[in-house]
């Protein structure tokens, strides 16, 4: 008796471990759905979903039918359907991940009888998922309905405590908290903080001429405005550094060599002015030169005599120096700009005698 209790014991799956058994899990996330509005959220995702959380769920795709309709989904091949029709999002399907995507299952999740979200699992090829895979998934997702619920419903009574009903933007609450925080670390480490203020114009004759309501659209439709490209940024940042990590690579070290090369260009016109500088000086005046860069122009075409004269005369040296130094460096400039329009007219000459 002993013996085949043991032997039982032996036989039992657990849900994560049926999954391992099937195939290997590509990816697993879950969603959350909001049924009044028949619209949802990616809230945290791995592998190839990475680069979709926090992503909308739009009620026409594949995810958002399934919450609708509160019955599991289930596809062995997945490939010629993500061809087809979107896992999440009308616009942006699997932002490129599909295509990694073999199988994929979705088990919706309820609480008191309502659908709240859904999970999904998805694999690298096509998998057989009749047998031990999916009911474990649907396991889960029975288990992780009650916590996730939760930790979404206290999740919203934070939300609502530090957003703005109207803008959905944060309120005075929390940038007091955030500014107090801010504050009191940039005191205790010596860094420097910073505060952008974003100025409506002519907003009061908005409200004055159209009324409040549409005052209130206006800000709505700012609002809206910001949050899309900050998220919109954040994610293809993800996607970025998730699918192209050599990129990102490629970038640090083509930006260092830019670096490397213009502090060698003034080390060695400072040398050719009869000037040896230590490093610290030569960073400072590295430092000025490219500040001047970032004012805009025309109104900055002198910033960069400027600030180098600036610079050398903070130094103890004299303002001719710093004069000659922005000399050199305009001299660079057009000596560059004269051998590509010599170039570009060479190159496009023949282009020009044809036609």
């Amino acid at each position: 008796m002993k013996g085949a209790i043991k032997s039982q014991k032996h036989r039992m799956i657990s849900p994560s471990a049926a999954i391992a058994r099937s195939s290997t899990v590509l990816s697993e996330l879950p969603v959350r759905w909001n049924s009044a509005s028949t619209t949802g959220t990616v809230e945290a995702g791995a592998g190839s979903f990475e680069s979709m959380e926090r992503s909308a769920v739009t009620a026409s795709s594949i995810a958002g039918s399934t919450c609708q309709r509160a019955t599991p989904f289930r596809i062995g091949a997945a490939h010629d359907m993500l061809t087809r029709m979107h896992l999440f999002s009308d616009e942006e399907g699997l932002a490129g991940g599909r295509g990694q995507l073999g199988a994929f299952c979705i088990y919706p999740m309820k609480r008191d009888g309502e659908v709240i979200g859904a999970l999904i699992a998805g694999w690298n090829t096509a998998t057989d998922l009749t047998r031990h895979t999916a009911p474990s998934i649907e396991v889960l997702a029975s288990v992780a309905a009650h916590a996730l619920d939760t930790a979404w419903r206290l999740e919203t009574v934070q939300v609502s405590a530090r957003t703005d009903a109207l803008t959905g933007l944060c309120n005075r609450g929390f940038l007091d908290e955030q500014l107090s925080r801010v504050l009191s670390e940039s005191s205790r480490y010596g860094d420097p903080a910073s505060l952008i203020l974003l100025d409506l114009d002519y907003f009061k004759s908005v409200n004055d001429t159209h009324g409040h309501a549409v005052g209130d659209m206006v800000l709505k439709h700012v609002a809206g405005t910001l949050m899309d490209g900050i998220r919109g940024a954040e994610r293809r940042l993800r996607t970025l550094a998730r699918k192209q990590p050599r990129l990102l690579w490629q970038g640090l070290l083509i930006a260092a060599l830019v670096w490397a090369a213009q502090i060698f260009e003034i080390w060695l016109s400072l040398r050719f002015l009869g000037l040896n500088v230590s490093a610290l000086e030569l960073t400072l005046v590295v430092v000025a030169a490219r500040l001047a860069l970032f004012a805009p122009t025309p109104g900055a075409l002198g910033a960069l005599e400027a600030s180098l004269i600036f610079a050398m005369q903070s130094l103890g040296y004299a303002a001719a120096y710093g004069l000659s130094l922005g000399l050199l460096i305009r001299t660079r400039d057009i000596s560059f700009g004269l051998v590509g329009l010599l170039l570009a007219g060479l190159v496009d000459k023949p282009a020009l005698n044809r036609s």
